[in-house]
Formats: structure tokens, sequence, C-alpha cells
């Protein structure tokens, strides 16, 4: 009927988010837990999942919530990850290029 249409669903914190936030909020972040979990390690898969953290954080507020879960600091804790091994990737290019700088000097001494 019109008024049971009409009733509201709920009063909790689940019906607060409302069901179509709640199922993108759950998805995006099963997507990035299947990301993080099916990863070829390079620079630009690294880059994506930081940014698809900060996406979800942003347009999902409700993700902070304790009584829904708490989903934000395991997310910012992906992120975090993702930035450190960027980081990594970034020395790691570095020393590589200074050590093929120094060969190349050692080769031109030679």
């Amino acid at each position: 009927s019109d008024t049971h249409a009409a009733a509201t669903a709920g009063t909790g914190p689940l019906a607060r988010v409302g069901n179509a936030d709640l199922v993108r909020g759950i998805s995006d972040c099963l997507s990035i837990s299947r990301a993080v979990a099916e990863t070829t390690p390079t620079v630009e898969v690294y880059e994506a999942l930081a940014a698809a953290c900060v996406r979800t954080a942003d347009t999902h507020h409700w993700l902070g919530d304790p009584e829904l879960g708490g989903l934000r600091a395991p997310l910012e804790a992906v992120r975090g990850t993702a930035e450190q091994v960027l980081a990594e990737f970034r020395t790691v290019r570095t020393l590589t290029r200074q050590a093929a700088d120094a060969l190349e000097e050692a080769a031109g001494r030679l």
C-alpha cells in the first residue's frame, strides 16, 4: 500500500546512510580489497590503489562510523601501504639510475 511504501525503513545507523550509498560504499571497498589481493606490482597499480582509497573515503563519509564497522581505518591503512610501496619504487628507480651512471662513469675510465 502507499502507506507502507512511504514508511521509513528504519532508524538505525544503516537506515541513516541509505541502501544505495551502503551498496556503493561496500562495493568500492570490495573492489579495493580485490585489487590488493590480485595486484601486479607496478607504480601505476599502486597509484590507482591509493587514489581509489582516497576517493572512497571522501565519497562515503560514513565509512568512519564505528556503528557501521569503522571501515575508514583499514582503508587508510591500505592507502598508507600503497604510498609506502610507491616511495620504495621511487627509491629503487633512483638507486638503479645512480648505479647505471656510476657503471657508465667507471666504464669510461677504463
